[in-house]
């Protein structure tokens, strides 16, 4: 038996349905009976409930087993485990957009309670069904999980909408272990709600992705947070993209520091050390090994790094000097080759690696310069960036930069002349190497020139200044010249044409030696600074923009050194206080303005003790007498260390703006007063317009008994009891008594509204249907209609009860009536209805095909004695009295009353009053 509850669903504005769920004989739900449902339902889904009350979904929506969404195992869920569920999805076998909320009390059966959604609404959700980004909604109150998700979503993650209706922990379920503690503090409050989040989700199929979402949080009218609504993105590519971008960073600065370090050492071992330090210290690489070989190839030195793990290398490191070479070693001693090996723990015999990792990759490359072998350089790194190119690049320039460095180095041992060169070079290595003849020719161009300039070593012997901006090479030319013929370092910026990037910004350092040959050369040490160019460029835009804010705020500015120095001042706090820069910047303070009140020496201390102080309407008092008014505000500021390096002073003049303030108090003050007089006024109008009502109600009732009295004779008359009259009389005695009920008419009209104006009137208020009123009214109404032959249509509302004055309402129906038959031409047509219109209100309707009213005279209609235009009241009669009397009635149960009217087409008289009335009225 339904509960209740259910009931009292069934009277909800929400289609309702209860269900009964049907299980196969493994217990799992596989349909579901219709056992109840109420008008909303009808009007929702386009069901009636005749046609499907105990029969299943599949017969009513056999469409239903084509929906990807599992209807059925979800309502299942519901009816077996107890739990109520919120969810906003599409139908597609109804074609609608519902928003839907189950639940169940009895264990086999449940209800349903659910709203279509609004164009709009629907309308965003079909946006976010194609969206190919995540879109959902999490709601917090009354229990927290999904009510919403898209395609995408269901996408991202692999689980269902059903999985994320039905899991409330789903949404930390999903996330990350490793990021599982951020997305608490997240919901805890400890990050912003609408704070960009990126997090890890784990697949359904157990793969990682990452996913960045924002939050739109949704209050309640009580402004308490009930739900977040959110939209994100999966972001593993970018991700993936930003690892292997900071890889590749790791290892431009780990080539960084071995190309300043190689130029700074001329000992091989400490050399190939540092080398192998350097590679791994900055994490581009897990680990780094150099053999350096003799001719014979005998190893004849080792260096050794690893950010991570040793026990490989010390078995390596026997092994080497008893001759037992590695697999990958021996093949890159054998041919000159690049070397990779996805697996070195398989594929590389005595690999260091085998001993603990299986998942890193190794690149393998011979330290070689011109036909000069000198060892080779192994590494480990990540197994996915083992076969990028930008790797292989980076790993060979490396190489390349070490074998130059020890042939460097060996030509040092060899040959002193080249103590000079080494010196120059190890002072002035940077990022790229340049070394020209005095022709400005390329004679050396070291590796890093094609990663960092675009183009390498098919420079050699082509002029170093071809690719210079046209506007910078005499300004090159007359620094190299001068290189040549003096010897002097010399330090130049200018812009280099990439081929790639465009113009950017180079700084140089070059000499001029002598090599081996007796040939000047010029060295020049080379490195990339357009992005600081670009942030000088960005300073001085920022610079200017201050400035010009500064110079044009309405007050003055004034920055202090923590001597109380000047430092800047603007040009509207020279006005002020009628000073020249030239007599400010550098002097004191107390030196520019002497006469500074005492009370500036103490806020200028606690400013510089890190207070922000300000002052509003701070009185100014001249030497004569007179006061000027001031805003103003002083701060500290901080120097790069985080230390108060001054403060700065804000003082705009308000004293107009206080002469305005005080004027239009006075303004204000003559306003108080006039509304005062004129609640005075009303007060006396209403009470002259209690008098008149009550003089109007003492005189109609003292007008109805002398008409009682013409009425009751003229009946008694037309009886004829006391004789017969001829037909003259009985006209003139019918006229009688019909003039004397409609004076009475009038009298009693004007008699209620006079007791309603003198507060008199009272309702007898009663529970009533308005089937029966409607029936009523029109038993009377009916002759009149007849006599016109109008066309009366009542729609007689069912089980609709309210609870009013019974008298009252029908009066002001009839009154609607009375009036739409009197401005309604014959074979016209007048209709009326009720409805209810809201859970605890009423709609009363009276429509006709009369003459209409102007739209100018629609507000006079209300007002007693008074008609829409006077020719009618010629016309049609009346004193005007039935539409006020109507409003009063209406607004004295708590309701409205409205007019819609086109001349010529008719009118509609719509009131609307509550089904309950209110005990405190």
């Amino acid at each position: 038996m339904p509960n209740t509850a259910d009931e009292t669903f069934k009277e909800s504005h929400f289609g309702y349905a209860r269900h009964k769920i049907i299980l196969d004989e493994n217990g799992n739900a596989v349909n579901y009976l219709f056992l109840d449902v109420n008008a909303a339902f009808e009007d929702m889904t386009g069901l009636k409930k005749e046609n499907i009350i105990n029969k299943t979904v599949t017969e009513v929506i056999p469409e239903i087993v084509e929906d990807d969404f599992d209807w059925i195992s979800l309502y299942g869920h519901v009816a077996l485990t107890g739990e109520d569920i919120s969810f906003t999805h599409y139908s597609l076998a109804l074609g609608q957009w519902y928003q839907v909320y189950t639940q169940s009390s009895e264990k086999g059966y449940f209800v349903t309670l659910f709203s279509v959604l609004s164009q709009s609404e629907a309308k965003f959700y079909e946006f976010a069904e194609r969206s190919s980004e995540p879109i959902y909604r999490y709601d917090l109150v009354p229990k927290p999980g999904y009510t919403y998700v898209n395609k995408a979503t269901t996408q991202m993650d692999g689980y269902t909408p059903e999985e994320h209706y039905l899991d409330q922990q789903l949404a930390i379920k999903i996330v990350h272990p490793d990021d599982k503690q951020m997305f608490l503090d997240y919901f805890e409050g400890k990050i912003p709600i609408d704070k960009r989040i990126q997090l890890r989700w784990v697949h359904k199929k157990g793969q990682t992705i990452w996913f960045e979402f924002v939050n739109k949080p949704v209050y309640d009218s009580n402004g308490n947070l009930v739900a977040l609504e959110g939209i994100g993105r999966d972001i593993t590519e970018m991700k993936n993209a930003q690892e292997r971008e900071q890889h590749i960073k790791d290892v431009l600065l780990a080539i960084r520091n071995v190309n300043q370090m190689i130029v700074k050492e001329h000992d091989p071992s400490r050399v190939i050390q540092k080398a192998c330090n350097n590679l791994t210290e900055t994490l581009g690489y897990y680990s780094a090994w150099i053999a350096l070989v003799d001719d014979e190839k005998n190893v004849i030195s080792t260096a050794f790094s690893y950010s991570d793990f040793a026990s490989g290398f010390e078995p390596l490191k026997g092994q080497l000097k008893e001759g037992i070479f590695p697999q990958c070693m021996q093949q890159v001693l054998e041919k000159d080759e690049f070397l990779i090996m996805d697996n070195p723990a398989e594929e590389c015999q005595e690999c260091p690696l085998s001993y603990t990792y299986s998942d890193r990759a190794s690149l393998c490359y011979r330290l070689q310069y011109a036909s000069k072998l000198y060892g080779i350089l192994s590494v480990s790194l990540p197994l996915k960036y083992a076969n990028l190119d930008e790797i292989h690049d980076l790993f060979r320039e490396v190489s390349d930069d070490l074998g130059f460095a020890l042939y460097k180095i060996e030509m040092e041992k060899k040959r002193d002349q080249y103590e000079t060169h080494l010196r120059l070079m190890n002072r002035n290595m940077n990022d790229v190497i340049i070394e020209a003849d005095v022709e400005s020719r390329y004679t050396y161009i070291s590796p890093s020139h094609q990663r960092i300039l675009g183009r390498g070593k098919e420079l050699l012997g082509k002029n170093c200044m071809k690719d210079l901006h046209p506007d910078d090479i005499d300004f090159v030319a007359s620094i190299f010249r001068k290189i040549v013929e003096t010897d002097e370092q010399h330090h130049a910026e200018y812009r280099y044409l990439h081929p790639n990037k465009g113009y950017i910004w180079l700084e140089s350092t070059a000499t001029s030696y002598v090599d081996e040959n007796g040939q000047k050369r010029v060295l020049i040490n080379t490195r990339d600074v357009t992005e600081r160019k670009e942030t000088e460029k960005k300073f001085l835009h920022f610079h200017n923009l201050m400035h010009y804010i500064i110079e044009h705020v309405n007050g003055g500015v004034a920055v202090h050194d923590k001597e109380l120095n000047y430092i800047y001042v603007s040009q509207r706090y020279l006005d002020i206080y009628k000073l020249k820069e030239k007599d400010v910047i550098g002097k004191h303070h107390y030196d520019v303005i002497p006469d500074l009140p005492r009370k500036w020496r103490e806020v200028h201390q606690r400013v510089l003790k890190g207070e922000f102080l300000s002052g509003d309407r701070d009185p100014c008092y001249k030497a004569d007498g007179s006061v000027e008014w001031t805003r103003w505000s002083c701060i500290p500021w901080y120097d790069r260390d985080d230390a108060i390096g001054g403060l700065i002073v804000y003082t705009e003049m308000i004293t107009d703006q206080i002469k305005n303030e005080k004027k239009l108090e006075e303004t204000n003050k003559q306003l108080e007063d006039a509304v005062l007089k004129a609640n005075e006024m009303a007060v006396q109008a209403e009470y002259a317009n209690k008098t008149k009502s009550q003089f109007l109600a003492n005189m109609s009732h003292e007008l109805r008994t002398p008409l009682n009295s013409v009425i009751g004779f003229s009946d008694i008359l037309l009886k004829e009891t006391r004789g017969e009259l001829n037909d003259s009389q009985k006209k003139y005695a019918s006229n009688i008594s019909k003039g004397g009920r409609h004076l009475l008419d009038l009298i009693n009209d004007i008699l209620d509204l006079s007791k309603i104006e003198a507060g008199k009137m009272e309702l007898v208020c009663e529970d009533l249907y308005l089937d029966s009123v409607f029936s009523e009214i029109e038993a009377v109404i009916s002759p009149q209609v007849r006599k016109k032959s109008i066309d009366l249509e009542i729609s007689k509302p069912l089980n609709i009860e309210i609870n009013a004055d019974k008298s009252k309402i029908k009066q002001a129906i009839y009154n609607l009536l009375s009036n739409a038959i009197k401005f309604t031409d014959e074979n016209g047509k007048i209709s009326m209805y009720a409805r209810k219109v809201d859970r605890d209100l009423v709609e009363i309707a009276v429509i006709d095909t009369g003459i209409g009213i102007q739209e100018d005279k629609l507000n006079q209609i209300f007002d007693p004695f008074m008609q829409a235009d006077v020719s009618t009241s010629r016309k049609y009669g009346g004193t005007g009295l039935g539409l006020p009397l109507v409003k009063e009635y209406v607004e004295m149960h708590g309701g409205e009353i409205r007019v819609e009217s086109e001349v010529g087409k008719g009118s509609t008289f719509t009131f609307t009053i509550p089904m309950e009335k209110d005990e405190q009225e």
